[in-house]
């Protein structure tokens, strides 16, 4: 019996390298891979959110501008056609005053012609003459009272166009 208790058992320690499996490491980079998917479309969401609402500040405030810019509009049409309406009465009125000077240029012509055979007329001293004479001094008259009448007529239309206004020859 003494022969079975000399058996000794020998231990042996050696290591045996454990190798990982492969199934083991798969689900975490999976795990690790959506983790990364979420924490991205977080991201995306939070960015698309920001774009969202700063689209939507950006649109007000150009619908604002725009309100501002119809009203402006508005008014400088408003006082485009309070311009033009005053232009075309001051316009009627500027071409009466014209057409009422061309009528005394017709007549300051006439009194130049008249004057003109006045002097020819005095300057030739023979008595038939002098009947010729007092006609172009009588027809001379005649003109400068007209042009007088019409220059007094002209200087009321003014006065009544526009109040206030001293006229002066």
């Amino acid at each position: 019996m003494t022969e079975f208790m000399e058996t000794t058992t020998e231990t042996t320690t050696e290591t045996i390298p454990t190798a990982r499996r492969p199934g083991r490491l798969l689900p975490v980079i999976g795990v690790v891979i959506a983790a990364l998917c979420l924490v991205a479309a977080g991201v995306f969401v939070l960015s698309a959110t920001s774009d969202r609402d700063d689209a939507a500040n950006a649109r007000r405030d150009a619908a604002a501008h725009l309100r501002v810019q119809r009203a402006r509009a508005d008014r400088a049409q408003a006082h485009l056609s309070d311009l033009q309406t005053t232009h075309r009465e001051a316009l009627v009125q500027v071409d009466g005053f014209l057409s009422e000077m061309d009528a005394m240029v017709t007549l300051a012509d006439r009194q130049v012609v008249l004057e003109t055979s006045l002097q020819d007329a005095g300057a030739n001293n023979s008595t038939a003459r002098v009947d010729e004479y007092n006609d172009l001094v009588s027809r001379s008259n005649e003109v400068v009272d007209q042009y007088n009448a019409r220059v007094d007529a002209l200087e009321k239309r003014i006065k009544a166009a526009f109040p206030g206004t001293t006229v002066s020859a």
